[in-house]
């Protein structure tokens, strides 16, 4: 792989016949101690007791204190043609130090929902088109107010030493009770480099 430290370490590489060190070598992720990086993301909001359906992606930073242990921060938008959902994601994983491992995590979520509701009553001109009160007119508003708590559980395929994806299902224990509370399932795509490093 690219990374420097792996290259380092496997520079002599395996001898030919040393099918076990060679098997090694291919699956060793421990080079990721210490990497830094970007990530996208994005997965489907599933609410279990309801019907509603929502989509979104989000954007973060990923860093590996350890080549077994990650924490990341993100910004995230959730959507529906009628509500929107923005939240901030911290979180900590374990896995296996391999380029093909599985991970569980936790992390908390904080932000909030808007929605859009009837203006047509309220005195105001909602869409600056000079009319108040016009039928049909519409007003966005915040809706409710998040703190979320989640367990994790994924998968990590590393493609080589920079480039790393990720799928997962979230499921997200929220302040307002089981009647939201959701499962986030969707995957993640992710640039590592060595910070003081060129990228």
């Amino acid at each position: 792989m690219s990374d420097p430290v792996y290259a380092q370490k496997y520079a002599q590489g395996a001898p030919r016949g040393d099918i076990l060190g060679k098997l090694k070598q291919a699956i060793d992720a421990r080079h990721t101690a210490g990497l830094g990086g970007t990530y996208i993301a994005g997965g489907s909001l599933y609410r279990p007791k309801s019907d509603n359906t929502f989509g979104g992606v989000e954007y973060g930073y990923e860093t590996y204190g350890a080549s077994w242990l990650s924490q990341h921060a993100s910004l995230g938008l959730f959507a529906t043609e009628s509500e929107g959902f923005l939240a901030t994601d911290v979180g900590t994983r374990v896995q296996l130090p391999t380029r093909l491992t599985p991970f569980a995590g936790l992390g908390l979520m904080l932000g909030g929902s808007r929605t859009v509701v009837s203006a047509d009553h309220d005195g105001l001109d909602n869409d600056n088109d000079g009319r108040i009160d016009e039928l049909n007119e519409m007003k966005s508003k915040i809706d409710e107010v998040l703190a979320v708590a989640y367990p994790e559980l994924g998968v990590h395929l590393w493609f080589n030493g920079n480039w790393r994806t990720s799928v997962f299902g979230k499921y997200l224990f929220t302040n307002l009770g089981d009647q939201k509370d959701d499962w986030l399932i969707g995957g993640q795509l992710t640039y590592y480099y060595r910070p003081g490093l060129s990228k």
